[in-house]
C-alpha cells in the first residue's frame, strides 16, 4: 500500500528539479517581459528569458540527477 523510500525519494527530487525548471522559466520570462515594455522590444527579451530559464533549469536537473545518483551509489555501498 505505502511507496518504496527509495521510490518516493526520486520522485521528490525529480519533482523539485521539474518544479524548479518551470519556476526559471517563467520568472525569466516575465522579466524578458518587463523589460520589453520598458524598452519596447517586444518579444525579444521574453523570448531569451524563457531560453535562458530553460538552460538553466535542464542544467539544473541533469546536476540533480548527477548528485542523486552519486548518493545512492554511496548508500548500496
Amino acid at each position: 500500500m505505502f511507496l518504496d523510500p527509495k521510490k518516493l525519494k526520486v520522485m521528490v527530487v525529480m519533482g523539485n528539479a521539474a518544479l524548479t525548471k518551470a519556476l526559471l522559466m517563467i520568472g525569466l520570462g516575465w522579466g524578458g517581459y518587463k523589460l520589453d515594455q520598458k524598452w519596447g522590444m517586444k518579444p525579444w527579451f521574453m523570448f531569451l528569458g524563457v531560453l535562458v530559464g530553460l538552460g538553466l533549469g535542464l542544467w539544473y536537473i541533469i546536476f540533480l540527477a548527477n548528485r542523486f545518483n552519486r548518493s545512492q551509489g554511496s548508500d548500496s555501498d
